[in-house]
C-alpha cells in the first residue's frame, strides 16, 4: 500500500501550516470554531484543523439556507458547531453600549464583495437552534476597515472593522459573513458574546464559568491572552497582561501588554504540581480526516543532535472515532515515553491543577523543564485510497478581447485544495477540437495559488475550450472544461491616444483615470494598486497589470449612446443621487428613470464607484431597488 506524508510540526511553525490550509476566520473576538480549533470549546474535535473552512454558497444566511445549521453551515464534518444551548459555548465577555471591533485573519487571497455581522434579536431563544429568524433583519452598523480596504479589493490580513452595537444584555451571537467576490461562495463564522459588567471585556468566560488554567504556565506564541491578569513565564522572569495579548506577543516588548512581576528561577517549577510545564506540540489535524490505511507516527529530535527520529505510533484501523484516536495515540506516546525516553514527554491534556489526563476532544505532548527535545512533531502517512484531488479556479473570466498584436492575454488564479502536491494541465482548445495552447509544468502544493499568467499569441476571435486539469497519482484526476469567447480587439485611434497623458510610475492615479502606455488606452480600475510600482502594475506591461487596469475602449469605437430615457413624473419627485451627499436608512433617490432605497446606512455613503445606486460594483450591498413592491420595507425601516 502507498503511503503520502503529512507532517504536523513544532508548536509555533504547525500554527503557520495549519493556518495555511484554509482561507479566513474571524480572530477576535474569537469564533465559535476558532476556540474549537485552540480547545476552549470542547467537544468539537471534528473541527480541529479546519475551523476556517466554513464556506458555503452565497446568500444562503439571508434565504434560511442555514437554519438549523448555522455553525456547520452544512458541513457535515462541522455538525457539532451547531448543537445551540446557554451553557454550551464559550463566551468573550463585551461591554454593554460600547463599540466592538471584529478582525477577519485570511489565508488565502480572495477579493472581497462585503463583510457583515449580524446580531441576535433581545427576544431570541438560546437554547434553541438558531435560524434566520434569531438574528435581526439588519446587519450591524459597522465602519473604519483598517488596513484600509474597499470592495472589491483582495482583503488585507487581520481587517478588521468597528461596529456600532445595540443595547444587549447576556448572552448573544454574532452571524460574521464574508461575501468572496471572485467566487459564488461565502465564509460564515458564529461568535458567542456575553453582554456583562461582571468581566472585563475581551475576557474568555468558559462553559463551566472559569475564565483560565490554574498555575502559571510558560508563554506560549502561538496563544492569545484575553482579558488581563494573566501571568506567564518567558525567559526566566514572570509577566501579567494588562489587556488582551494577540498570538506572538511577546513580553515585554515595545509598548507592550506585559508588566513585569517577578523572576523566575529555573530550577523550581512554573507549577509545583506541573513536571511537564512545557508544551511540545499539539495535533492539530482534523481527526475525522485521518481514515483507515493512514499511519501516525512521531518524530523527535534532540538540541544536541541533528538526527530526526520516527517512531511509528499507530496504522488507523476501520471505524476508529475521533475520540478514540486521541486516546490511542496518548496512550502509545505516554507508553513510548515510559519504556524508551525516560518519561521525558507526556501526552494528553491538562486539566485545571496541572495534571495530564487522556481527552476525547484534544491531544497535546508536553515536556520536562530541562527540554531535551528541540523539535517534537506528528507525522500522518495517507494511504492512497484516502487522497484528495480538487481545485479551485479563481479570476476566470467568460469573455476576453484580444490585444492589439492579436494575443490573448488570460491572468488568473488556480488554488489547490488537494492533499498532495499536484501536477496541472492548462489547454487551450478551438471549436474544432484543436489544441491551441498547452502548458503542463505546474505544480501546485496544498492549499497554495498559482498565478496563472497566459499568453496565446495570434490568436483568431472566436469560441474557445479553457481545459484545466489536475493529476495526484493514487488519486481520480479532476478536470474542469471553461467555455469561453474571445472577441476582436477594438483599437484606439493616433487621434484618441493623444486625448490622454502617457502612464508614468510613481503619478497618484484614482478609479476612471484614463492613460496610454504602449500605444494603447487603459482605465484604472483599482487606484492603490494603478499607482504601484511599474514592473508590476504598469498597463499592459506589468505582470498584474490586470489587477488594477482594463483596457479602454476610446469614444471613436464606442456604439452611439441609445437616447437618454424620458424620467417619469414619479421618478422626478425624489432627489438624484450624489456622491456628495450623506444618506441615511430610509432615503430614497433616483438614478436615471429607476429610484433605490437605502439599505445599509454605513456602505450607501462609502466609494461610490462601488456603491453608487444602480452602478456600483457591489451597490446591491448597500441599497434596494425601490417601487410599489419595496413600500412595506420602506416603512419597517422607517419605524426602527
Amino acid at each position: 500500500m502507498k503511503l503520502k506524508k503529512i507532517s504536523l510540526l513544532t508548536s509555533l511553525a504547525l500554527l503557520a501550516s495549519s493556518q495555511a490550509y484554509s482561507h479566513g476566520y474571524v480572530e477576535s473576538p474569537s469564533s465559535r470554531s476558532y476556540l474549537c480549533d485552540k480547545h476552549q470549546n470542547t467537544n468539537c474535535s471534528d473541527v480541529v484543523g479546519d475551523a476556517q473552512s466554513l464556506e458555503a454558497a452565497d446568500g444562503l444566511f439571508d434565504n434560511g439556507g442555514l437554519d438549523n445549521k448555522m455553525g456547520s453551515v452544512g458541513h457535515g464534518w462541522a455538525e457539532s458547531l451547531d448543537e445551540q444551548n446557554e451553557s454550551r459555548w464559550a463566551k468573550t465577555a463585551v461591554s454593554p453600549g460600547q463599540t466592538l471591533t471584529f478582525k477577519w485573519h485570511f489565508t488565502a487571497a480572495h477579493r472581497g464583495k462585503h463583510f457583515k455581522f449580524y446580531i441576535t434579536k433581545p427576544d431570541w431563544n438560546p437554547n434553541e437552534l438558531l435560524t434566520r429568524d434569531s438574528f435581526e433583519d439588519q446587519p450591524l452598523n459597522c465602519y473604519n476597515p483598517q488596513p484600509f480596504w474597499q470592495a472589491p479589493d483582495v482583503v488585507p490580513d487581520d481587517l478588521t472593522f468597528t461596529c456600532t452595537m445595540p443595547e444587549r444584555t447576556g448572552y448573544q451571537v454574532i452571524m460574521a459573513e464574508w461575501d468572496v467576490y471572485d467566487t459564488g461562495a461565502s465564509f460564515y463564522n458564529l461568535i458567542d458574546l456575553d453582554f456583562t459588567n461582571e468581566h472585563t471585556a475581551g475576557t474568555l468566560i468558559l462553559p463551566e464559568g472559569g475564565t483560565g488554567e490554574a498555575g502559571i504556565s510558560a508563554y506560549d506564541p502561538n496563544k492569545e491572552y484575553p482579558g488581563s491578569g494573566i501571568q506567564v513565564v518567558y525567559d526566566g522572569k514572570i509577566y501579567e497582561n494588562q489587556w488582551w495579548v494577540n498570538p506572538g506577543e511577546a513580553p515585554p516588548g515595545e509598548n507592550s501588554a506585559w508588566i513585569y512581576v517577578g523572576d523566575y528561577e529555573e530550577d523550581t517549577p512554573v507549577n509545583p504540581n506541573d513536571r511537564y510545564p512545557i508544551e511540545a506540540t499539539r495535533f492539530s489535524l482534523n481527526p475525522s480526516k485521518v481514515r483507515e490505511g493512514d499511519i501516525i507516527s512521531l518524530e523527535l529530535s534532540k538540541a544536541s543532535d541533528t538526527t530526526i527520529e520516527k517512531i511509528k505510533l499507530l496504522d488507523v484501523p476501520a471505524n476508529m472515532s475521533s475520540e478514540t484516536l486521541l486516546t490511542t495515540l496518548a496512550e502509545k506516546i505516554n507508553e513510548i515515553s515510559s519504556q524508551q525516553l525516560n518519561e521525558a514527554l507526556i501526552a494528553g491534556e491538562k486539566n485545571a491543577e496541572g495534571a495530564v489526563v487522556p481527552s476525547t476532544s484534544a491531544l497535546y505532548v508536553y515536556q520536562t523543564a530541562d527540554k531535551l527535545y528541540n523539535h517534537v512533531g506528528f507525522i500522518q502517512d495517507i494511504a492512497d485510497h484516502n487522497l484528495v484531488n480538487e481545485l479551485h479556479l479563481m479570476d476566470f473570466n467568460e469573455v476576453y478581447t484580444l490585444d492589439s498584436s492579436g494575443n490573448l492575454n488570460i491572468n488568473a488564479k488556480i488554488m489547490s485544495h488537494s492533499s498532495e502536491e499536484v501536477n496541472v494541465t492548462v489547454t487551450l482548445l478551438d471549436k474544432d477540437g484543436n489544441q491551441v495552447y498547452r502548458k503542463d509544468d505546474i505544480k501546485i502544493a496544498p492549499m497554495n495559488t498559482y498565478d496563472l499568467d497566459m499568453q496565446v499569441e495570434n490568436l483568431a476571435a472566436g469560441d474557445y475550450d479553457l481545459v484545466i486539469y489536475s493529476q495526484l497519482t493514487g488519486t481520480d484526476a479532476w478536470q474542469k472544461d471553461l467555455n469561453i469567447t474571445v472577441n476582436e480587439y477594438t483599437g484606439a485611434t493616433d487621434e484618441d491616444l493623444a486625448k490622454y497623458p502617457e502612464y508614468k510610475e510613481g503619478t497618484k492615479y484614482q478609479n476612471g483615470d484614463i492613460v496610454r502606455n504602449e500605444n494603447k488606452l487603459y482605465q484604472c480600475t483599482e487606484a492603490g494598486w494603478c499607482s504601484g510600482v511599474a514592473w508590476a502594475y504598469a498597463p499592459g506591461t506589468g505582470s498584474d497589470w490586470t489587477k488594477a487596469w482594463e483596457e479602454y475602449t476610446p469614444e471613436s469605437e464606442k456604439p452611439a449612446d441609445e437616447p437618454e430615457e424620458e424620467i417619469s413624473e414619479e421618478v422626478a419627485q425624489y432627489p438624484e443621487y450624489s456622491e456628495t451627499t450623506t444618506y441615511s436608512q430610509g432615503d430614497i433617490v433616483r438614478e436615471g428613470n429607476q429610484l433605490y432605497v437605502c439599505d445599509v446606512q454605513g456602505w450607501c455613503n462609502q466609494d461610490p464607484s462601488v456603491y453608487a445606486p444602480g452602478t456600483g460594483r457591489a451597490w446591491d450591498d448597500a441599497w434596494n431597488v425601490y417601487g410599489p413592491e419595496a413600500q412595506n420595507l420602506l416603512m419597517i425601516l422607517k419605524r426602527k
